[in-house]
């Protein structure tokens, strides 16, 4: 059985947490995937009949519209035992998918060039503020159809967080058109960037949590900025014509890990 881990040092320790465990105990052999499954690939494995991987990860809206379009199998609830599923948060029980973890992108400040005895941006109207807050930026590029800087643009822009959906994606783009001189690298993933905390490559960042507590950990000189951050929520699915003994097995190892 193929499983998606994700990567880095989260797809290292899923492999110790649960993988490891899980073929000991039922004495499936599971080939874990450090990497992510794009909607793009997904669609074009179920179009073509030719699934790759029996347990993708993906986020929650990337998984909405890939259950919308019938590119994953229903999960079967009734297998689980109802005490672990009555302890479960509501959010990983999708009818397509099961949680797997979340995570947040957050605005990341290199105390180099923002140490705690400077004014730093706060909010992200802020962050867009290059005139009071000089300096190069990062963001992440959204160009696989997951989490782009967009509610993080409207809100630059002065929408207000309870008034950001339906999401004007004009008033975002032109939104992003005024920080656009001012981003170093649009990032897509990330062990991107990772790299460019680690090397120092801009004043502020918009980061994931894990990978920049990881290298605070290491002494890095970062540190989390959690105002106005984003919680992304990511689930492990079932793709659709995978072999019915395959599901039954991804079945068995959602629940045997997060349930």
């Amino acid at each position: 059985m193929r499983v998606v881990v994700y990567g880095g040092d989260y797809a290292k320790a899923a492999i110790e947490a649960y993988v490891k465990p899980f073929e000991t105990e039922t004495g499936i052999e599971v080939t874990p995937i450090a990497d992510e499954v794009s909607l793009a690939q997904l669609e074009l494995m179920v179009i073509t009949n030719s699934v790759s991987v029996d347990v993708s990860a993906a986020n929650i809206s990337t998984a909405t519209v890939a259950a919308e379009k019938s590119l994953l199998e229903e999960i079967d609830y009734s297998i689980y035992k109802k005490e672990e599923l009555d302890a479960t948060i509501g959010f990983a029980k999708q009818p397509f998918g099961v949680g797997q973890t979340a995570y947040a992108y957050v605005m990341v400040y290199n105390t180099d060039t923002y140490p705690a005895s400077k004014a730093r941006p706060t909010p992200w109207s802020e962050f867009w503020d290059v005139d009071k807050y000089p300096g190069v930026r990062t963001l992440v590029d959204g160009k696989d159809g997951s989490h782009g800087p967009w509610e993080e643009a409207l809100l630059a822009d002065g929408v207000a967080p309870d008034a950001l959906y339906p999401m004007d994606i004009d008033r975002a783009f032109a939104s992003l058109d005024k920080i656009e001189p001012h981003i170093r690298k649009w990032w897509n993933v990330g062990s991107e960037i990772q790299q460019i905390m680690h090397d120092k490559g801009a004043g502020v960042y918009q980061a994931y949590d894990s990978r920049t507590n990881l290298l605070i950990d290491q002494g890095s000189p970062l540190e989390i900025n959690w105002n106005q951050s984003s919680n992304i929520r990511i689930l492990h699915c079932c793709n659709k014509w995978n072999p019915r003994t395959q599901c039954q097995a991804a079945q068995e190892i959602r629940g045997f890990a997060w349930l």
